[in-house]
């Protein structure tokens, strides 16, 4: 059965069972300096029967019933100083602590086997960023030799390089699938720049080429691949030139000129890919000055 057990630090006033009760005042304060198994004292050659149990007239046998229950020895420093050590099976009440308990954790990462000379260092460097990302624990990792050194064939050492390869490829995590598609919205916001300055400068009979009108709008002029049919770019740019026909620019007042852009379009030109209808569409608007 489960025993009372106080945490460490616990002060106030403590109830205990016969015949233990017989050693506190029930007014008195004590605070909890220590917990230990009976197994503990056991193993560092302590006595806990004859120090503990005997001189309250408690028997062998209920000593042994203790140690097989995996009872623990509680320390209690009174406040003028004297210290009793009291098994938990025989505390009725504690005072209850009201702050965190606190424990020392660590984390085991097991690699398996793997060749004696792998580089490790990014893998140790990813741990603590990520454990001071999660924790705000600014730690060491260290790298432990766990067996001897087992022969693997030039055969077999590929075939498993070959297959956490492909682990690594097929089974992504988070970590690795955020990567890519920060990657890729690095990838098309570049794209998105390189097609609005096509806009500004080129669509609906349109010619800019003050590169400071275009610095204005972050952006940097741009050079276009426009006698190349094959080009995605040069393809999408058609595009934008056929849904500016029949626009032409006016001079005053001026008005917003609105290009559509098909998302698959944009996904596929950030992968050199083609393009094609019926788009899903998002709108440019520009002021044509």
């Amino acid at each position: 059965m489960p025993y009372p057990l106080p945490a460490i630090g616990s002060k106030g006033c403590y109830t205990l069972l016969a015949p233990f009760d017989t050693l506190i005042s029930p007014k008195r304060i004590y605070t909890c300096q220590a917990v230990r198994s009976l197994h503990d004292w056991v193993i560092d050659g302590k006595d806990p029967f004859k120090q503990i149990y005997e001189p309250v007239g408690l028997t062998e046998q209920t000593f042994n019933n203790d140690l097989k229950n995996g009872v623990s020895i509680v320390t209690l420093i009174g406040d003028g100083g004297e210290t009793l050590y009291i098994p938990n099976s025989y505390i009725q009440s504690y005072p209850i602590y009201d702050g965190v308990k606190y424990v020392g954790r660590a984390l085991s990462v097991p690699l398996g086997i793997l060749p004696e000379d792998v580089d490790i260092s990014t893998l140790k460097s990813m741990i603590v960023q990520l454990v001071h990302d999660v924790l705000g624990i600014d730690i060491t990792v260290t790298d432990v030799i766990t067996s001897g050194s087992v022969n693997v064939s030039q055969a077999d050492h590929n075939a498993i390089v070959t297959l956490r390869n492909n682990n690594k490829t097929l089974n992504k995590s988070y970590r690795m699938q955020y990567l890519e598609a920060t990657a890729l919205v690095s990838k098309l916001q570049s794209q998105m720049q390189l097609l609005e300055c096509y806009i500004k400068n080129h669509c609906c009979g349109r010619t800019c080429n003050d590169v400071q009108d275009l610095q204005q709008f972050s952006y940097n002029p741009c050079e276009l691949s426009e006698n190349d049919p094959g080009d995605p770019v040069y393809m999408f740019m058609n595009r934008f030139e056929k849904d500016c026909q029949g626009q032409q620019p006016q001079s005053s007042p001026p008005r917003p000129i609105t290009i559509s852009v098909d998302v698959d379009d944009m996904y596929r030109l950030a992968h050199g890919g083609c393009l094609h209808g019926d788009p899903e569409l998002m709108f440019f608007t520009f002021a044509d000055e």
